[in-house]
């Protein structure tokens, strides 16, 4: 059995790819994901088909600049065949996730042998956590599918045979042609999927620097300096504010924090790390979100993880330059944007690594299977969290239809959807909202939306509203910033609003901006962690486009 497998390589990883695919398929949800993310690639996609790269969403419709056009192409690519949202693009994603594990089996192959690949690709492909992020219509999983080919790919350079072509044959000399341009035609194709490649286009440029593999470089960097050059001078030209300007918020989502300090990004670091050792890790292994055994299986495997890592520093690859970018990206980035996806593309390294220190101690006590035991112990650990999610999804499926079209997500978020859902072909053309997610209210209600400024002030909320065109504003309940900003307005100045639709107590509501709400008195101060029962009126006819009647109350 062993032979057949170290000898069939290909096959190994197809099989391991289509049951992937498999397990992805069973999983699927068919509503949408609540993220907003998706809801701007589908903008972005048909964005494309008509010649432009704008957010459609946006009442300016702006130039984009913040995500790269890789994944838009592909989802443009596949609505011109017919593919539509978003079951269609969750298989599509799901295509992308198979390939990810297969050529994660034969990257970990040439870097750390047929067994540790098979126990790695084995973990991957019944990860509970790997699969979710699998079913859900996101960048992640194309974007770890072109990281492993880029890794594959460099993991296939011969040895440093065009250091001294004296000493090489016409053939040898020629031979590393092939793999570095799949290998920069990979890592550019990372790079434009998402920006989160740019830690993989600098260690693969720095390792080539670094083992003076001079005609590679010259040919990576061909590859990949067209589309970086052109993608920075796009987004000096429409005033982009830069991939890490988020980073120095101490809260993306409260400004009034201000900036974030040394102190600061030492304590997110170390804040992040917590996080991701004790929730994401273990989660997209066995599903463990949180609780002592999550804590327990996610520091063995960082610990383990950073030892190998250390090892293999020893004779470094791009993998390994890589991994420590990457992470060091990740572990800077906000905690408020944590999260499982993040850390899928270095989900494969960090296995390899963490199976380093264990196989090296296996070959010294002599118990080879040392490894792949333990990986089965995980996949074993992983099979009862899988279980259930295969049936959650399969009750979802069951459930979802013309009544319950968002089936197992949060109420308020269906709220949110469903009401953005009722509004279509309702207001006035050319109407534009101010609400939480642009993206995803747009793609439900088909019109323009921008988020309302993270302020309590009513003037600077209605001063956004007028610079955007916005006459409504959604309130939600769906997470603590529309509760944060919107409602202290509304306290402060309720008569500037009236209510056009409201779904009941606590529940998503539409309310229109009155004529002259910038003119209007506050009735009361800036509320602090108090509640008030706030009286608001009903808007009238005018306020809805004159073809359709009133919506009844409520």
């Amino acid at each position: 059995m062993r032979d057949a497998v170290a000898a069939h390589p290909g096959a190994v990883a197809l099989g391991f790819a289509l049951l992937h695919l498999a397990i992805v398929h069973q999983a699927l949800i068919p509503t949408l994901h609540f993220g907003g993310d998706n809801a701007a690639y589908l903008a972005l996609a048909e964005s494309l088909r008509g010649g432009g790269y704008r957010e459609l969403w946006d009442p300016a419709a702006r130039s984009h600049t913040q995500y790269p056009p890789g994944f838009p192409l592909i989802l443009a690519g596949a609505m011109t065949l017919g593919v539509k949202p978003w079951v269609g693009f969750k298989v599509l994603v799901g295509f992308f996730a198979a390939a990810a594990v297969g050529l994660s089996y034969l990257w970990a192959r040439r870097v750390a042998g047929t067994g540790t690949a098979f126990g790695v690709a084995a973990i991957l492909t019944v990860g509970p956590g790997v699969v979710d992020q699998g079913r859900w219509e996101f960048s992640d999983p194309p974007f770890w599918a072109m990281t492993m080919l880029a890794l594959w790919a460099f993991s296939r350079l011969a040895p440093a045979t065009n250091d001294h072509p004296e000493d090489a044959t016409p053939a040898i000399r020629r031979a590393w042609i092939a793999p570095v341009a799949l290998a920069a035609g990979a890592t550019l194709a990372a790079y434009v999927t998402r920006s989160a490649g740019l830690p993989l286009v600098v260690a693969a440029g720095g390792w080539l620097a670094w083992r003076r593999r001079w005609p590679a470089l010259a040919l990576f960097a061909a590859i990949i300096a067209p589309f970086g050059v052109w993608w920075w001078a796009r987004g000096k030209a429409y005033g982009a504010p830069g991939y890490t300007s988020f980073l120095w918020y101490v809260d993306p989502y409260r400004p009034v924090l201000g900036r974030v300090d040394a102190a600061g990004f030492i304590h997110r670091v170390a804040s992040n790390i917590g996080v991701y050792t004790s929730q994401h890790l273990p989660s997209l292994l066995t599903g463990w979100i949180t609780g002592t055994q999550a804590l327990l299986l996610g520091t063995a495997v960082v610990l383990l993880a950073l030892a190998g890592w250390i090892m293999r520093m020893r004779r470094p690859d791009v993998a390994e330059v890589w991994l420590a970018l990457y992470m060091g990206l990740v572990l800077v980035w906000p905690r408020e944007w944590a999260g499982e996806r993040f850390l899928l593309p270095a989900l494969p390294m960090l296995l390899v690594c963490a199976a380093e220190p264990v196989r090296r101690a296996a070959a010294r006590v002599r118990m080879p299977a040392l490894a792949g035991g333990m990986g089965a112990l995980v996949m074993i650990l992983a099979m009862p969290t899988l279980r259930l999610e295969l049936l959650d999804a399969r009750m979802c499926r069951a459930e979802y239809g013309p009544e319950n079209p968002y089936p197992c997500l949060k109420p308020a978020s269906s709220d949110y959807l469903g009401l953005a859902a009722y509004l279509r072909g309702r207001l006035p053309q050319g109407s534009a909202v101010m609400v939480r997610k642009p993206t995803l209210f747009w793609a439900e209600s088909g019109y323009a939306a921008r988020v309302y400024p993270f302020s309590a002030d009513p003037d600077t909320l209605l001063a956004a509203a007028r610079e955007a065109g916005a006459n409504y504003v959604l309130l939600d309940y769906t997470d603590a910033i529309s509760t944060l900003y919107v409602a202290p307005v509304l306290m402060q100045r309720p008569q500037a609003f009236c209510v056009m639709r409201a779904l009941g107590p606590g529940r998503a509501t539409l309310l229109a901006i009155r004529p002259g709400a910038e003119q209007m008195p506050n009735l009361r101060g800036r509320p602090g962690a108090e509640t008030a029962d706030v009286p608001f009126s009903s808007c009238t006819r005018e306020f809805w486009e004159q073809r359709h009647p009133a919506p009844p109350p409520g």
